[in-house]
């Protein structure tokens, strides 16, 4: 089957659903990830400032990006290039959904997954993908099965700085990835750049517990409701 990860930025996907996108990928399944931009506004988070002084945040992003989906084993991925930050309704109504119901009429995947309504943490990018994303799976003349919204299990975490308190989790299934937590953590250090104070309570989580990605199904038609149970890896909750 063909799965087609949808996010804002470099990172976004190894965060939120990396064990996932690694376990699809080992259990034989086509996996696609995308970014809308290449995380350029950004700065850099890491308390290790210097290593990246003289360096431009875009080349850096792009090769973190590049080494993170390497170690999960995508087979597919790709930078948009629209501009970091900059995200608003004539993206939305525009070249953003256009743009992805492209990639949705090429590429024909099975599955479609993108952030929640509240853009993990209201994140005005990850809205705008969010939006563009459900504006392009019910535009596109190629029907998906399923639609799913990926919710970001750090919230449960981290709430001195990813505070969401207005989110109402809809949770209707979860991978477990426990036995990939090494491959997840790999990844997400490869996302240098980002590695905060916050994101460390996070890995520190994963080591300590297990890791569950929480999903909710949005859309599908009768056989995308199979499709998740026929992937081997989504539990659905009853």
């Amino acid at each position: 089957m063909k799965f087609l990860f949808v996010y804002a930025h470099p990172d976004d996907e190894t965060f939120g659903a990396g064990g996932t996108i690694h376990r699809l990928v080992l259990e034989g399944h086509d996996v696609f990830t995308i970014t809308a931009t290449d995380g350029s506004a950004g700065s850099i988070l890491n308390r290790n400032k210097k290593k990246f002084e003289g360096k431009d945040i875009k080349t850096i992003r792009r090769s973190e990006y590049k080494n993170a989906t390497t170690i999960l084993q995508v087979g597919k991925s790709k930078i948009l290039d629209f501009d970091d930050g900059q995200m608003n309704n004539s993206h939305i109504w525009g070249k953003l959904t256009n743009t992805i119901k492209n990639i949705i009429e090429g590429y024909k995947p099975d599955v479609v997954v993108t952030f929640e309504n509240t853009g993990w943490y209201y994140h005005l990018d990850h809205i705008a993908v969010f939006v563009a994303v459900n504006k392009a799976v019910l535009l596109s003349s190629y029907k998906v099965k399923a639609l799913l919204y990926n919710h970001f299990s750090a919230l449960d975490y981290c709430q001195n700085i990813y505070t969401n308190p207005l989110e109402k989790k809809n949770i209707t299934h979860t991978v477990n990835v426990s036995q990939l937590k090494n491959v997840k953590i790999s990844a997400m250090v490869k996302h240098e750049s980002q590695i905060d104070d916050n994101a460390l309570v996070f890995i520190d989580k994963i080591k300590e517990n297990d890791h569950i990605e929480e999903f909710e199904l949005a859309y599908s038609t009768i056989p995308g409701e199979g499709i998740l149970e026929d992937s081997g890896i989504f539990d659905k909750i009853s």
